[in-house]
């Protein structure tokens, strides 16, 4: 229905003529034929439209004929709204009210996971319009709409008189989100009469909406298309004409560089101080536009105002390293103090800030030691002081050391001496944050408690020029494994950073949240939540960051679903952070352990759990990453049925790494790291044949999992708990421990946990496993399965151990199993018990009963 301006009055004879040729095409009252008439965009049809309308609603009434029509409510005229009315009245019309796309839609159409953060953003700015989706999801880096999108937004523009086009454009260059007729009649110079003529129009064409007593744009997407396509001379002059209007009101800092960005071709007395004062005002809530405002105001400073220009160049610097352009930002600071010797302590300590995060540590600790040796001595350091010990107390813990001796002391006095109870609050989350490191648990708790206390008054604003004194308080209670707070804390600093435009510690707030959820909420979360945070932190440089994210996103994706292709990403982590022998950096080797065991490489896992800790003893492994490494070991003894070493190494057998388990929980008090050392404890009694005492080590580490919420785990250990249950004969156990840990793995929506339950359940299947043996093969089975040795079985068979082995091979083979104590598990789950069905060990890549 596309010819003739729509709201011209003018007819529209060609589609006019075309439609009503067709109506003799339409199915007659005799026949037996029925058709479907779609009209799309039937708003533009003019005053033709009505009477067309009223025809085919005729027609319909005596012909099998369905006819669908699309409109802007808003843009329907007066006489097509009439007849559509009356046919509702008449029964003959039905209205559908199409709402916008709900996130899962907008996925579809657009491919992409509907957790995914990008799809989320796309859908919020879409405003769930498809077009706009595609729209957006298609434009360029400069945010460039492509033609076949714009076309059709562009034709409704090109309808537009004169003065509507004027006024449209006023409005666009006006932006924000509402703009009033006296700011338009300001840039058009049109007067207040003929200002009304135009936004009347455009209201009429639905381009423009009220809001209250305000306009804005229909959608935010038109009003860019509409800037696009207009002159840039006009633009500038515009932006004047605005700035002056807005002045002369009395606006704000920050509305008025929004304009005087734009027009600074022949800059103004006055225009330097309102930039200055605007990149101020909006470095805590939108260092983008911060470091524009800056840029723009230097580039109009003369060379030889240095008081104006080192100021001016210390906020870009500030907003550039903190919107996430970490390099750029070093390089601004590294020229600010080779310039200018004293820098303040805040200034400092982002510049230490960002050297950490490009893992620049040397450089870091010693910028740090030097500026607070000038500060921690005079009897009143500025309370900005603690924001250096705070960077110097996270570099720390990034190492795996406590902060300095002494610091957190000078830190809480001279918070308290300022009375500042946000910087005390900061103070106190390093505290806890040290303690947590030196396993001092009690200690770690009750300081991270009050600082939570004191951070929780504060409001977001408050927090966003602190942001990394509630990073370190989420980071202490992640690893004082107080891990519902730390959700909580982690979750609020990563929505303070995205409102406020903080791209340099989004990242790892976002990490930070995603190892939570890998601990105690879902797994697929986790890795969302991972991949986001690998994305931000490869933009900007943070290769530290990017490596130990890849290394969650790669265990979130293991436990989620079975067939990621988790060994690639974990493999990447491990090839980012090669040769970073810094404290966390092992969590991407330990993280491709923990994938090769899921996938079914026990032998790879051992060896990469060795290499990286240096030895069996692990020692080079931090203490909170030792009690699960040696677990996994110990499951792999027993799932082997053999030690890695020479037999006469007694550390190495299941016993040897659940006492090291133990030991370590002793020392760390954690009670994640007792319920790791009673699994290993369990694969050691198991290992044994002590299976009533396995059992009750399962089972006191599933009631410790559960007690620090950490629910994946709890799952891992009842499912442990379930297959020495059934090799016990204690099939009700058994079931009741399954079926509890599928109401678990459900609830996380764990489908690797998931599968590992339904591999369990299916004793029928052993039998059928069994049926395919060959006597002799099923004579050998039976054997081995009793625990004898390969000589026994050769002795008593008159056969060689050679072929022996040979026949344990196609057993191993034909079963899907690759060791005696999966052989034995699965021979006792063929004989079956009455009730309840038994659990069975699992087979190949899934050994549930060795985690």
């Amino acid at each position: 229905m596309h010819g003739g301006s729509p709201f011209s009055g003018a007819p529209v004879p060609t589609n006019g003529r075309l439609l009503h040729e067709a109506l003799g095409a339409l199915p007659s009252p005799a026949g037996d034929c029925r058709a479907v008439v779609l009209l799309d965009d039937f708003h533009w049809s003019g005053r033709g439209g009505a009477d067309l309308l009223e025809q085919l609603m005729r027609r319909t009434a005596v012909v099998p004929l369905l006819l669908v029509l699309t409109h802007r409510p808003k843009q329907l005229p007066p006489a097509l709204r009439s007849v559509l009315a009356r046919g509702v009245e008449q029964g003959t019309v039905q209205r559908v009210d199409l709402g916008p796309l709900a996130p899962a839609e907008s996925a579809r159409i657009l491919g992409m996971p509907a957790s995914d953060a990008r799809l989320l953003e796309l859908h919020r700015l879409s405003q769930g319009v498809p077009l706009f989706l595609l729209a957006l999801a298609e434009s360029g880096p400069d945010g460039a709409v492509q033609e076949r999108y714009a076309a059709p937004v562009l034709a409704e523009i090109a309808r537009l008189g004169p003065d509507e086009l004027a006024a449209a454009r006023a409005a666009a260059l006006l932006g924000g989100r509402s703009f009033d007729l006296e700011s338009i009649a300001a840039v058009t110079e049109f007067g207040v009469p003929r200002t009304v003529e135009a936004l009347d129009g455009l209201l009429q064409r639905d381009i423009l909406r009220a809001v209250g007593i305000r306009l804005s744009y229909r959608h935010p997407l038109l009003r860019r298309l509409v800037g696009q396509e207009t002159d840039p001379a006009w633009l500038a002059a515009g932006h004047r004409k605005a700035a002056v209007h807005l002045a002369a009101r009395a606006a704000s800092a920050t509305e008025l560089a929004a304009h005087l960005e734009h027009c600074l071709g022949d800059p103004l007395p006055g225009d330097v101080e309102i930039l200055h004062r605007a990149a101020s005002e909006a470095l805590l809530t939108d260092p983008q536009s911060a470091a524009r405002w800056a840029r723009a105001a230097l580039d109009i400073t003369p060379a030889e105002d240095d008081g104006p220009r080192r100021a001016l160049t210390t906020i870009l610097a500030t907003a550039v390293a903190t919107g996430g352009l970490l390099e750029a930002g070093r390089d601004l600071l590294h020229a600010l103090r080779s310039e200018h010797e004293a820098l303040s302590p805040a200034t400092i300590a982002l510049y230490a800030q960002v050297e950490v995060l490009l893992c620049n540590h040397a450089e870091a600790g010693a910028l740090l030691g030097a500026e607070l040796a000038r500060w921690e001595h005079l009897p009143e350091p500025p309370l900005e002081t603690v924001e250096m010990i705070v960077v110097e107390s996270l570099l720390a813990a990034i190492d795996g050391r406590p902060p300095a001796p002494g610091r957190i002391e000078l830190a809480l006095r001279i918070a308290r001496s300022h009375r500042s109870e946000l910087t005390e609050a900061g103070a106190l989350a390093l505290q806890g944050l040290g303690a947590a490191l030196e396993n001092r648990m009690d200690a770690a708790t009750a300081a991270l408690a009050d600082a939570a206390a004191l951070i929780d008054r504060f409001t977001d604003l408050d927090l966003a020029a602190h942001l990394p004194y509630l990073t370190a308080l989420a980071w202490g209670e992640a690893l004082a494994c107080e891990f519902h707070s730390a959700q909580r804390h982690f979750a609020r600093g990563t929505a303070i950073a995205r409102k406020h435009g903080r791209r340099d510690l989004l990242p790892v707030l976002l990490l930070g949240l995603a190892v939570t959820h890998l601990q105690i909420g879902r797994p697929s979360v986790s890795r969302e939540l991972a991949r986001e945070a690998g994305t931000l932190a490869q933009e900007s440089k943070a290769r530290h960051v990017w490596g130990f994210a890849l290394a969650v996103e790669a265990l979130g994706a293991a436990w989620a679903e079975p067939e990621q292709d988790t060994i690639r990403l974990a493999e990447k982590a491990v090839t980012v952070l090669q040769g970073d022998r810094f404290h966390w950096a092992l969590a991407a080797p330990l993280a491709l352990a923990t994938v090769a065991r899921l996938r079914g490489d026990r032998r790879r896992a051992v060896m990469l759990i060795f290499d990286t800790g240096g030895g069996p003893a692990l020692e080079e492994l931090p203490s909170v990453l030792r009690p699960r490494s040696f677990q996994l070991l110990a499951g792999a003894v027993m799932e082997s049925g053999r030690p890695f070493s020479a037999p006469a190494d007694p550390v190495q057998t299941s016993d040897g790494w659940a006492s090291r388990a133990e030991e370590v929980a002793r020392v760390t008090g954690r009670a994640s790291h007792r319920a790791h050392a009673g699994i290993a404890r369990g694969h050691a009694l198991r290992t044994r044949g002590e299976l009533e005492a396995a059992l009750d080590s399962y089972r006191t580490a599933a009631f410790l999992f559960s007690s620090v919420g950490m629910t994946r785990e709890q799952a891992l250990a009842l499912m442990a708990g379930a297959s020495c249950a059934s090799a016990a004969g204690r099939a009700d156990d058994a079931a009741s421990m399954l079926q509890f840990a599928d109401e678990l793995a459900h609830r996380i929506d764990s489908e690797t946990i998931v599968g590992f339950l339904q591999h369990l359940r299916a004793p029928e299947t052993d039998s059928l496993a069994m049926a395919e043996l060959t006597p002799r093969e099923r004579e050998i089975a039976t054997m081995a399965g009793d625990g004898r040795k390969t000589r026994d079985i050769a002795r008593q068979l008159s056969v060689s151990p050679r072929t022996v082995e040979v026949h344990l091979s196609r057993i191993y083979r034909k079963l899907n199993i690759d060791s005696r104590t999966s052989l034995a598990l699965l021979l006792a789950g063929a004989a079956g018990q009455s009730g309840s069905p038994a659990p069975r060990a699992a087979g190949d890549e899934h050994r549930v009963g060795a985690w």
